[in-house]
C-alpha cells in the first residue's frame, strides 16, 4: 500500500511540474533566403502545440548571397518568404516577424542591435533558468550572439540550439569536406558564442544534421494532392532536386530544430529518442576551425544521431495542414 502511494506521488510530481512548465517558448532564427529547409522547419514547428512561439527571425547568408531573390539583402528576403509561408498557411500577423542584420558581425566586440536582438533580449528575460527560452538557430550566429553582447543576462535564461559547425573528434568528415557552412556565414558570431558567452548550448553539428536526408520520390509520394502549402515547399525544394537534377534526395537538416524542441519526452524536457553527449565546449578560430585543450569548463550538449523517423514522420502528418 505505502509503494503504491509513493509512486502515485511520484507520478503526480512528474505531472504537476509538466504542467507547471507549460508550453516551451521558442524563438525560430533562419536564414530563410537560402536552403528551403528552413521553411520546411517552420511549417513543422507552427503546427506543433507543444510550443510557443514568441518570434520568428529572418537572417542573413553570406555577403551578396541570395537564393531566393538575387541582388535583394538577404535577411529582407528572409523575412518576406517567412510571411509567405504564413500568409499560406493562414496564420499571417500571428506572430512576431523581425529582420535580423544584414551583415556578418566585424568584430567579436561590437554587436548589431536590430529589432531582433531587441525581441530576444525581451524574451529572454521575462524567462527564467528553470523555464528557458529555446532559440532555435538554423544558419549563423549574428542575432543571438549581438543580443548577448547588448545583455549578457540573458545567458542562463536561454538554451540555444543550432544546427551548425563541425565534426567533432571521432566523426568523420565528408569527402573534401570545407568550413561548415553556418559557421561560415558569421565566424566573428560563432566565436563569440564559444569563446565567450556562458549561453547553455545544444549542437547539431554537421555529421548529424547530414542524416536528415530524404529522398524527392517519397516527399512527392507522401504529400501529392495535399494543400497549396506542401506544394509551395515541394516546388522550392525541386529547383535544387527536381527531376533534371542528378541528385534525388535532400537534406532538410533544420528539421532538428523541432525534433529537439517541440518532440521531446511528456516526463521530463529532453530529445531522449535522439542520442547525445555533452563535450568539452571548445573555442573557435578566425577560420571557424575547432580548438580543444582551452581551460573553460562549460560543456556543450552533442547530438550525435538524430531520430528521423520521429521527425520526419511527424513532419508529414503535419504537412496535411487542416483547411
Amino acid at each position: 500500500m505505502r509503494k503504491t502511494l509513493l509512486t502515485i506521488i511520484i507520478i503526480l510530481c512528474y505531472a504537476n511540474t509538466a504542467l507547471a512548465q507549460g508550453r516551451i517558448k521558442v524563438i525560430l532564427d533562419n536564414d530563410f533566403a537560402g536552403d528551403p529547409d528552413g521553411l520546411f522547419a517552420l511549417a513543422q514547428l507552427v503546427e506543433s502545440p507543444s510550443v510557443d512561439i514568441r518570434a520568428i527571425i529572418g537572417s542573413h547568408l553570406h555577403q551578396g548571397e541570395n537564393w531566393t531573390a538575387k541582388g535583394k539583402p538577404s535577411a529582407t528576403t528572409a523575412v518576406e518568404n517567412v510571411n509567405t509561408l504564413l500568409s499560406m498557411m493562414g496564420k499571417e500577423g500571428k506572430y512576431k516577424v523581425a529582420e535580423g542584420s544584414n551583415t556578418a558581425l566585424r568584430d567579436t566586440e561590437t554587436p548589431i542591435r536590430t529589432a531582433a536582438t531587441d525581441i530576444i533580449i525581451k524574451e529572454a528575460m521575462e524567462c527564467s533558468p528553470r523555464n528557458p527560452l529555446y532559440v532555435l538557430c538554423g544558419g549563423g550566429l549574428t542575432e543571438i550572439a549581438s543580443a548577448w553582447m547588448l545583455n549578457k543576462d540573458i545567458a542562463q535564461r536561454i538554451i540555444l540550439v543550432w544546427i551548425g559547425g563541425a565534426e567533432y573528434p571521432g566523426h568523420t568528415p565528408p569527402p573534401g569536406a570545407k568550413l561548415e557552412y553556418n559557421t561560415t556565414i558569421d565566424t566573428k558570431a560563432a566565436q563569440v558564442i564559444f569563446n565567450q558567452s556562458d549561453i547553455r548550448l545544444w549542437q547539431i553539428p554537421r555529421n548529424a544534421y547530414r542524416q536528415c536526408l530524404i529522398s524527392r520520390s517519397v516527399l512527392h509520394a507522401r504529400t501529392t494532392g495535399k494543400d497549396t502549402v506542401a506544394k509551395h515547399l515541394l516546388s522550392m525544394l525541386d529547383s535544387h532536386i527536381g527531376p533534371d537534377k542528378q541528385a534525388e534526395c535532400y537534406v532538410l537538416g533544420d528539421s532538428p530544430l523541432v525534433l529537439v524542441s517541440a518532440l521531446q519526452s511528456n516526463w521530463e524536457r529532453d530529445a531522449c529518442s535522439s542520442d547525445y553527449s555533452f563535450r568539452p565546449r571548445p573555442t573557435v578560430n578566425d577560420k571557424g576551425e575547432y580548438h580543444f585543450g582551452n581551460t573553460r569548463k562549460s560543456t556543450v550538449k552533442v547530438f550525435d544521431r538524430l531520430d528521423t523517423y520521429l521527425m520526419f514522420e511527424d513532419m508529414f502528418a503535419k504537412l496535411n495542414f487542416p483547411q
